[in-house]
C-alpha cells in the first residue's frame, strides 16, 4: 500500500473511481444474463440455438461499435462518451425485460450492446490515461477486481430475486437501474483532470529496462496486434462458457435449484475477485508474460477437473483465471507504448467477435450434444490461450536487443 500512495502523482484518481464504477456497473448487467438464462429460454420458447443469439448479439455490437471508440474520443472527450455509454447501456438493458420474441430479443440485446461496447472499451481508456508507470498493472488489476465483485454480486441478488419469486423481467429493470451509480459518478471529473483526455497525449514517466525492451520490440515491427488479440480472446471465451453456462449446466446436469446454481457461480466470482484485489495490493516479481502462463496452465488444470472430477472445480478457476485479462492488457500498454489506446480497443473489439462465434457456437453444441459436452468448449479455448501465449512469448526473445 505504501507503493500506491509514493506513486499517487502518477495516478489521477477521479479517473480511476469513475473506471471502477463504470466497470462495477457493467459487470452486474453482463453477469445478471446467466442465472436467468433459463427462465427466458423457457418464457421465450427459445431453442438453445435460438438462446444463443441474446449473448451473441450483444457481443456483436461490442465488436463493431468497439472499433469507434478511439475516433468518437477525440471528437467528443472520453468523459462524455463514457456518460453516453453508460446511458444506452442501462436503458439497453432495461429494454430486454419487453422482448416477448425472438426478434424483440435480438433488437434490445443489440441496443444494449452498443451502450456495452463503448464501455468495454472506454473504462480501459480511462485507467490507461489516469494511471502510468508499474503501477498500472496493479491498478488494472484493480479495475477488473471491480468486474469480478460484480459478477459475484450479480448472481447473489439473482438467488435472493428467485426466492421472492421475482420475474426476469422485474429483474432486468432493476439491474439495469444500477448503471446511474456510475453516471452520476463521471461528473466528479473536473475539466482540468480530462483535457488530455481529449487529444489523448499524455506524458509518460520514465520508461523502465522493461519497457524499452518492449519498446524496442515495437518499434522494430508493424503494428499488428492479431496473435495478442487472440490470446485475449480465448482466454475471454474460456471464463465467459463458466460464467454464462455454469448455471445452466449445473441445473440441467445435475439439477441444482436456480438459486443454488447462482450460488455456485457466486463463488467463482469471490475467488476472481480475490485474485485480482491480491494483485492490486501485493505486486508479485513475475513478468506479465510469466504470470500470465502460470495462470493459464492452473487454469486448464482446474477446468479438466471441473469437467471429469467434480463441478465444484468451476468454481475455483476464479483464482486461476484472476490476473491473465487485465496483465495482458498492461502487456500490450508495455509493447506499443505509442500505440496503446488503438492496441487496446482492436483487441477488445476483436475479443467481441471472438465471443459471438462461441456463443452461437456453443447453442449449436448443446443443442446437437447437450450442455455436459458443449462445456469442452471452455477447456478448448484455454489450451488455445496458452498455445498462442507460447508463441508470443518465443517471438519476444527473438526480437529482444542484446545488452
Amino acid at each position: 500500500m505504501s507503493e500506491i500512495k509514493s506513486e499517487s502523482r502518477v495516478v489521477s484518481w477521479p479517473l480511476v473511481v469513475v473506471a471502477y464504477l463504470t466497470l462495477f456497473s457493467l459487470g452486474l448487467l453482463d453477469n445478471a444474463r446467466g442465472p436467468f438464462f433459463l427462465d427466458i429460454i423457457n418464457d421465450l420458447g427459445l431453442t438453445n440455438t435460438q438462446a444463443s443469439f441474446f449473448f451473441a448479439t450483444t457481443s456483436a455490437m461490442g465488436f463493431f461499435v468497439g472499433r469507434l471508440v478511439p475516433q468518437a474520443v477525440t471528437q467528443f472527450s472520453l468523459m462524455n462518451v463514457v456518460r453516453g455509454g453508460q446511458l444506452i447501456m442501462g436503458l439497453g438493458f432495461a429494454s430486454i425485460s419487453m422482448a416477448h420474441s425472438l426478434f424483440t430479443l435480438i433488437s434490445a440485446s443489440a441496443f444494449f450492446g452498443v451502450g456495452f461496447g463503448i464501455l468495454n472499451v472506454a473504462q480501459n481508456l480511462l485507467i490507461l490515461e489516469g494511471a502510468k508507470g508499474h503501477l498500472r498493472r496493479q491498478i488494472f488489476s484493480g479495475l477488473h477486481g471491480m468486474y469480478a465483485i460484480s459478477s459475484l454480486i450479480s448472481p447473489l441478488l439473482a438467488a435472493a430475486l428467485f426466492k421472492f419469486d421475482v420475474s426476469w423481467r422485474q429483474a432486468f429493470v432493476g439491474f439495469a437501474g444500477i448503471v446511474l451509480l456510475s453516471f452520476i459518478s463521471s461528473f466528479s471529473v473536473r475539466k482540468n483532470e480530462s483535457e488530455t483526455l481529449l487529444t489523448g497525449v499524455t506524458q509518460e514517466p520514465a520508461p523502465s529496462k522493461t519497457s524499452n525492451i518492449l519498446s524496442a520490440s515495437s518499434a522494430a515491427e508493424p503494428r499488428s496486434y492479431g496473435v495478442i488479440a487472440a490470446m485475449i480472446s480465448m482466454y475471454v471465451l474460456g471464463e465467459l462458457v463458466i460464467s454464462t453456462r455454469l448455471s445452466l449446466y449445473m441445473r440441467r446436469v445435475f439439477d441444482y435449484s436456480p438459486d443454488h446454481a447462482a450460488i455456485l457461480l457466486a463463488v467463482f466470482f469471490v475467488l476472481l475477485f480475490i485474485g485480482r484485489i491480491f494483485i492490486l495490493l501485493r505486486p508479485l516479481r513475475l513478468s506479465s508474460l510469466q504470470l500470465i502462463e502460470w495462470s493459464l496452465v492452473g487454469s486448464i488444470a482446474v477446468n479438466a477437473a471441473g469437467l471429469w472430477l467434480h463441478p465444484w472445480f468451476f468454481a475455483l478457476c476464479g483464482l486461476t483465471m484472476a490476473p491473465i485479462f487485465a496483465v495482458s492488457l498492461n502487456f500490450l500498454a508495455e509493447k506499443y507504448p505509442k500505440h496503446s489506446t488503438e492496441a487496446i480497443s482492436y483487441c477488445l473489439a476483436i475479443g467481441c467477435l471472438y465471443i459471438v462465434s462461441m456463443h452461437l457456437f456453443m447453442g449449436v453444441l448443446t443443442d446437437l450434444v447437450g450442455i455436459r459436452h458443449a462445456m469442452l468448449l471452455g477447456l478448448f479455448a484455454l489450451i488455445l490461450a496458452l498455445v498462442l501465449l507460447l508463441h508470443i512469448k518465443k517471438d519476444q526473445l527473438k526480437k529482444r536487443p542484446a545488452f
